[in-house]
């Protein structure tokens, strides 16, 4: 493996992507394909990976491979969904129960005939063709920039859509957050004083759209 990361993609297996599926030897049957520098794994073979870089999985299907065990040795998971999918969400969930605390966020949401993760593996399917282990990990570092996340300002970002409603004021006031990588900035913002007494103040005028703005815009301000 390049790095000690792997990536899961959705994606259809379709003329579309030709630009790239010809590269790397893949075929069009539906069935999960893993991705090693020097293999591609598919068909019956995809039963006998014990390590990969990358798994293309079908959208277009309702059946799921048991992919747990490859899941097992790498220290940093990352996820990518098929914009046109019917079920992002039962999508969403496979990954997360895969990768559980492994899995770095956010998670992408593309086009699989175009787009960044498409030219992501069209790039690597050209250095997997020449078999350059250095353009088949530069084009790996490169995609995983795409991940970046600035943990702090989606959690500021996160408890300012909270004030909208008033369940979302309350769970900030009884540090209520689900398990998510932004919850213990979230549970530090809402120890803050000033901010609490904000929330209180948000929450008695709640319904005076011009008093609540000022109040969210003060809570904007004091986070930055």
């Amino acid at each position: 493996m390049m790095s000690n990361s792997l990536f899961l993609i959705f994606t259809i297996f379709d003329d579309l992507i030709k630009d790239y599926s010809s590269l790397l030897n893949l075929t069009d049957e539906p069935g999960p394909k893993a991705i090693l520098f020097d293999k591609v794994f598919q068909g019956p073979e995809f039963r006998h990976v014990v390590s990969c870089d990358i798994i293309l999985l079908p959208d277009n299907t309702s059946e799921y491979p048991d992919i747990s065990h490859l899941a097992l040795s790498p220290h940093k998971i990352y996820g990518v969904l098929h914009k046109s999918s019917k079920d992002l969400i039962l999508r969403k969930h496979f990954i997360q129960t895969v990768a559980g605390e492994k899995l770095q966020h956010p998670l992408l949401i593309e086009h699989h005939s175009s787009g960044r993760v498409f030219e992501f593996l069209v790039e690597l399917g050209k250095a997997w063709q020449r078999r350059s282990l250095e353009g088949y990990n530069d084009a790996i570092r490169k995609f995983t920039t795409l991940f970046s996340f600035d943990l702090v300002k989606e959690a500021r970002l996160e408890f300012l859509h909270l004030t909208h409603t008033i369940e979302g004021i309350e769970r900030i006031l009884g540090r209520n957050f689900p398990r998510s990588a932004t919850r213990d900035v979230l549970f530090d913002l809402s120890q803050n004083p000033i901010l609490r007494r904000l929330l209180y103040d948000l929450k008695a005028f709640f319904h005076e759209a011009e008093k609540a703005a000022k109040i969210r815009q003060q809570m904007n301000d004091l986070m930055r």
